[in-house]
């Protein structure tokens, strides 16, 4: 058994819950994930809940961002 690959992608803390929900939709719309991989994004904490609720019927995954202090 093959392992897929994953691409996430991570915007820091930069970008409002609006600018968030504009990018997913887009992505959403335009770009087809590639069957042999797994697509994540990781937007900012405070737009967590809301992207979480836009990508539940697609094809991408969300991931959160690890805080160390």
């Amino acid at each position: 058994m093959t392992s897929r690959g994953l691409v996430v992608g991570n915007w820091k803390m930069h970008g409002t819950i609006g600018e968030s929900l504009k990018l997913v939709t887009g992505m959403e719309h335009h770009l087809k994930a590639p069957v042999e991989l797994d697509v994540a994004v990781a937007p900012p904490f405070t737009a967590l809940y809301s992207v979480g609720i836009t990508l539940q019927e697609t094809q991408f995954h969300l991931a959160a961002q690890q805080m160390i202090s």
